[in-house]
């Protein structure tokens, strides 16, 4: 017979006031001698007492009392059963804990993978009526006198040959309920020798973390958790990992780079026969990093008194930093804290000129190159000459030129003026801007960005006499405070 180890792994659920960690115990098998290995679970075990039982009859088939000291035990059994094992531990203030676990003690050990073929042969009893019987407990075939009959109930899975001495058994398209024990048996329990099939399949689909949130300069322990997927279960857990940053492999406590924003890293998993689990889902990288490139816009500043002065520094971190002044005066700031963001709207303004007696409607061109051209009709609303018109141009983009026209028109004639301005993302997201003020006392509040552009209209009506004198500006407006102002 074949020799196989098998490792099972149980858990001890213990109280009484103790803390235990959870204990295993090994199985080895060399031919029909099973020895059983354990852990005590706590150093105050004053005995304990092993037990095997036949999971098929429900007989007890061995016992033994064993002294605290003890952490192993041969037994001889039969072949080709089922059996449990259970292990009850006293400890010396009468607590009692009980553990047990199932195993297969087979004849020949076979692996083999979900979707593959297998074939293995059977010995014959010396008997006129037996069956051969499959992991589930189902008969493949029976021998009535020289008649060998076929129960093939897996739609064709399994293809039997008969020689002098064998049953030569294949199984096609192995499943998971393929896995365990193949035997011959009679009603009186005669039994001949068996073959216990492992079917194993792909490991399970990685889980991926790390313990710590990773800083740039340190390493980042990442951990990759898997499951052997085998029936039955021969209680492994020999999975090996790899790491992959951007498809490419890396080892798991690598040293982060700032440069490693935004890599996209899996792991994968493979077990004792080979088989590869899938990629475990991509985990994205946003590293802390420490506060650095400090930059002020004015490296000196004259301070008036009772006067605001505005000192802005920016500064790469992630995530926010929190920023303290520190001052080498021996006169006391005070410092309110604004933070310098780009508005997502502007606010155009014009006042409107002579209508020539027919009223007059509103429309403005605007064009970018990175934010596409549109056409924006200002709602109609009576105007008289010299009265301001105010409108607001929404879903504007950082970082883009626009240009455009101010379009006046009624039935006389069209008059149009030009317009320019940029948008800047000055801070992204990081910087602030800190007012230094002595010695007045002032809340801190969000800071608004105002631009203006002034317009100057260019008569292109026909009436000479009609004159439309008009002038504009243009700033933008905070979207978070609706406050706006002009400088």
């Amino acid at each position: 017979m074949n020799e196989a180890y098998v490792l099972l792994i149980l858990i001890f659920n213990l109280s009484l006031g103790h803390s235990y960690q959870s204990q295993g115990i090994g199985i080895k098998i060399k031919g029909d001698n099973v020895t059983v290995t354990w852990n005590k679970p706590s150093s105050d075990i004053k005995s304990a007492t092993l037990e095997v039982n036949n999971i098929v009859s429900y007989k007890t088939i061995y016992r033994a009392d064993l002294n605290g000291t003890d952490s192993l035990h041969t037994v001889q059994l039969s072949p080709c059963q089922k059996y449990k094992v259970k292990l009850r531990f006293v400890n010396i203030s009468g607590g009692k804990y009980e553990v047990d676990k199932d195993f297969v003690l087979g004849g020949e050990y076979l692996y083999t993978s979900v979707d593959t073929n297998i074939t293995f042969s059977i010995p014959k009893l010396p008997d006129h009526f037996y069956t051969v019987v499959s992991p589930t407990g189902k008969s493949i075939l029976e021998v009535q006198g020289k008649h060998v009959i076929v129960n093939n109930d897996e739609r064709g899975r399994y293809k039997i040959k008969t020689t002098a001495q064998h049953f030569v058994i294949s199984v096609h398209n192995v499943r998971q309920v393929d896995g365990g024990m193949f035997k011959a048996k009679n009603s009186e329990l005669l039994e001949g020798e068996c073959v216990v099939v492992f079917v194993t399949d792909k490991p399970t689909t990685p889980s991926i973390s790390y313990n710590e949130y990773p800083f740039v300069g340190n390493k980042a322990n990442f951990t990759c958790i898997s499951k052997v997927q085998r029936w039955p279960s021969d209680n492994s857990e020999n999975l090996s990992y790899k790491f992959f940053w951007n498809g490419e492999s890396r080892q798991p406590n690598t040293i982060i780079r700032r440069s490693d924003t935004g890599a996209s890293v899996t792991c994968q998993a493979t077990d004792d026969r080979g088989q590869q689990s899938p990629s475990s889902d991509s985990l994205i990288l946003d590293p802390y990093c420490k506060p650095k490139n400090v930059i002020f816009q004015r490296r000196k500043v004259a301070i008036r008194l009772n006067f605001i002065e505005g000192i802005t520094m920016f500064v790469e971190s992630n995530p926010t930093p929190n920023v303290t002044w520190i001052q080498n005066s021996p006169y006391p700031w005070t410092i309110s804290r604004k933070y310098v963001k780009t508005v997502p709207k502007a606010q155009i303004s014009w006042y409107s000129g002579f209508d020539g007696g027919a009223p007059q409607n509103f429309s403005i061109n605007l064009e970018s190159t990175t934010d596409g051209s549109r056409t924006i009709t200002v709602p109609s609303e009576k105007k008289d000459e010299g009265d301001l018109v105010l409108f607001i141009i929404n879903g504007l983009s950082s970082d883009a030129y626009y240009n455009g026209q101010i379009v006046s028109c009624n039935e006389y004639g069209k008059t149009e003026v030009e317009f320019e301005f940029e948008t800047a993302e000055v801070n992204d997201g990081l910087s602030e801007r800190e007012t230094i003020i002595y010695p007045l006392v002032i809340c801190g509040i969000i800071g608004i960005i105002v631009v203006f552009v002034i317009f100057k209209i260019k008569e292109k009506c026909k009436d000479s006499k009609r004159k439309i004198l008009q002038t504009g500006h243009f700033h933008y407006q905070d979207s978070s405070t609706g406050h706006k102002e002009h400088v």
